[in-house]
């Protein structure tokens, strides 16, 4: 569980610092990535003002995984669902690419190749392996309660193999 919980941490810091400096810079920071917008639309107040408020839920979604990754048998399905969300958010990014195409710049293609591998794949792939651990500690914790051996309440460890 040690080094899941430092995982989800190395995890956490990606939305934390990436949604903090998207809230602070607005959409004027997403230039420094290669985006191609032009100035009129940059100081555009709708749009700003959206692209702030999805930073800030993308900087929440860090600080879930922050108090996940401190407490992951306490949060369960807190850690979950931040993890599913994080993963819905890496579909909406795909129906970008398809709707709109890859980034030009090769800064802009990076960041969102990825962005995409992390969401996709990285966030089922830390839903996959904190469902074993879990799993795990289940099968050990009632094997405790019934008087087995941690010998025997390993997994692949059946009762009918001792008989």
């Amino acid at each position: 569980m040690h080094v899941f919980r430092i995982t989800l941490a190395l995890f956490a810091l990606l939305p934390l610092v990436t949604g903090l400096a998207d809230v602070l810079l607005g959409v004027t920071g997403q230039v420094t990535l290669g985006v191609q917008v032009p100035a009129s639309d940059l100081a555009d107040p709708v749009l700003d003002s959206q692209f702030r408020f999805l930073a800030s839920c993308w900087f929440g979604l860090g600080l879930l995984l922050c108090l996940c990754a401190w407490r992951p048998r306490r949060y369960p399905n807190l850690l979950r669902g931040t993890l599913f969300v994080i993963f819905l958010g890496g579909i909406g990014r795909g129906l970008a690419v398809a709707q709109t195409g890859w980034p030009a710049g090769t800064t802009g293609l990076v960041f969102v190749v990825l962005a995409m591998l992390i969401e996709l794949v990285g966030m089922p792939l830390l839903l996959w392996w904190h469902w074993r651990i879990t799993a795990r500690e289940r099968i050990l914790g009632r094997a405790m309660k019934s008087g087995e051996t941690t010998r025997q309440a390993q997994p692949g460890y059946f009762r009918r193999d001792r008989e």
